[in-house]
């Protein structure tokens, strides 16, 4: 029994070298193939999140762009300022005070085009416009009430504003006309009349009375 034991004791440590041995060799591997697939290593450098990518610039809004590229003459105007649509750079055709209306109260009628070519014949945006102040120069800013967009075709069909006396009212007042210029005082051919009305501060259509006649606007005698 003493021998046996004996035995036993100086094979144990013959088995744990050998187990010592299988697994140096395993690991040996591993640190091997890990190198072979990953490289050396290298010190790990700070860098910053790169910026996003510029928006291309058709994509930013630009109220200046030209009329060649963006036709505003589509757009509605009601509301704004005749100081935010200044950028437009738009040819004013024509424009005057409203008559009839209290010192306190100013209103005007103005035409606006993108070029003068398109006053005669043309898209042309005839709007009505209230005074609201004045900038530090001076120039009157007025706000947007209504506008009308037509197109003009001189002699054909013509736009302007006229001193009226209608059946219904009691004396004179401001209207915008559209008709045919006879190269004449007298106009015999109106196809519109439209109520400059400063108190709803819209343009209001009218029936054309029967047989109508009014002063031709655009006529000067001997030119």
């Amino acid at each position: 029994m003493t021998l046996f034991a004996i035995k036993k004791i100086n094979i144990l440590p013959i088995v744990i070298f050998i187990l010592q041995a299988l697994l140096s060799c395993q690991n040996e591997e591993k640190n091997t193939s890990a190198k072979e697939s990953t490289g050396p290593l290298s010190p790990i450098i700070a860098t910053e999140k790169p910026a996003p990518p510029l928006l291309p610039a058709e994509n930013k809004k630009d109220e200046t762009v030209p009329l060649a590229n963006k036709d505003y003459l589509d757009s509605s105007w009601i509301g704004k300022t005749t100081s935010e649509i200044a950028p437009y750079h738009l040819h004013t055709c024509f424009g005057g005070m409203v008559a009839g209306h209290s010192e306190n109260d100013k209103y005007a009628v103005a035409a606006y085009t993108s070029t003068v070519n398109q006053c005669q014949k043309g898209k042309n945006k005839i709007v009505l416009e209230k005074l609201i102040d004045h900038d530090a120069q001076g120039k009157a800013n007025f706000e947007i009430k209504d506008e009308l967009t037509v197109t003009s075709n001189y002699p054909k069909k013509c736009y302007s504003m006229v001193m009226l006396q209608l059946p219904q009212d009691q004396e004179e007042r401001s209207y915008l006309i559209a008709y045919e210029d006879n190269n004449k005082p007298l106009l015999k051919n109106v196809y519109q009349i439209w109520e400059v009305n400063t108190i709803t501060g819209k343009f209001i259509k009218m029936d054309v009375p029967e047989n109508f006649k009014c002063n031709n606007p655009e006529y000067a005698d001997g030119i």
